[in-house]
């Protein structure tokens, strides 16, 4: 679904993804402020993190878990405030989309540790991008790809083991 496809469309109330798109580009639904049932398949594994800005679905608060957002097993964004420490990202997570934690996109991200778990596939493209405090990666041994850019300008990092998985 290419970039802003269907932007700021406010007669659009849910939106179910078949299985044989794989993208999901910038802005893709961004502004659809009426979107608030979105089902994504496991096998759409390169979204944005603006792909569902704007929507009622990333309004509410019960999408979120631990300041992330998520849709199905798909984490989409963080939320500026996101907490300090070791953040470890839920178990059955399969895509962290592009630009998810990017700190020039998400204010004073605090965290200094992130664990993936085995679950998760790919890594998006800039993801943690600008995460100056994040010093320590821990990848499990599913992820596959790992995007462009994923850890760029984390001028702190110090480990970070990439498993064998990973093919990109």
């Amino acid at each position: 679904i290419g970039y802003n496809a269907f932007g700021d469309c406010d007669n659009i109330l849910e939106v179910k993804i078949p299985d044989n798109v794989s993208v999901i580009e910038i802005n893709a639904f961004c502004n659809c402020s009426k979107l608030s049932k979105i089902e994504l398949p496991d096998t759409t594994l390169d979204i944005h993190s603006s792909s569902f800005a704007g929507t009622a679905y990333s309004g509410d608060l019960n999408n979120w878990k631990n300041n992330v957002l998520y849709i199905g097993k798909h984490l989409i964004n963080a939320k500026n405030s996101l907490l300090t420490g070791t953040y470890q990202i839920i178990e059955g997570t399969i895509t962290i989309a592009d630009s998810a934690f990017d700190r020039n996109l998400v204010n004073s991200l605090g965290f200094t540790s992130v664990i993936i778990p085995n679950s998760v596939k790919k890594i998006g493209d800039n993801a943690f991008s600008s995460c100056t405090g994040l010093k320590n990666v821990f990848i499990g041994n599913g992820v596959v790809e790992i995007g462009e850019y994923a850890f760029s300008e984390c001028t702190s990092l110090t480990e970070m083991k990439i498993p064998d998985s990973v093919l990109i």
